[in-house]
């Protein structure tokens, strides 16, 4: 990763753009403390499938189902149990 002063990304925003658009990622330092990072933009599924892989969720790659019986309740609503 490269870091890049707050000046020199701003005086070459287009080339430093290009660069990550590439898949590079870069650190927007302000006098030398890290302040930002810059990186590909990931699409949703990517994400999951980086938290997946980190053990914070399980997915089996299909879509949801929902609940096979719908919940219920003595009285009320269920939102009403959910707030």
């Amino acid at each position: 990763m490269e870091h890049v002063g707050i000046r020199q990304f701003r005086d070459r925003l287009t080339a430093y753009l290009r660069r990550v658009r590439s898949g590079e990622t870069l650190v927007i330092v302000d006098r030398k403390t890290p302040i930002a990072r810059l990186g590909p933009a990931v699409p949703e599924l990517e994400g999951l499938a980086d938290l997946a892989a980190q053990g914070l969720v399980e997915w089996g790659g299909g879509k949801p189902q929902g609940a096979a019986q719908p919940p219920r309740v003595r009285e009320g609503r269920v939102s009403d149990l959910v707030v």
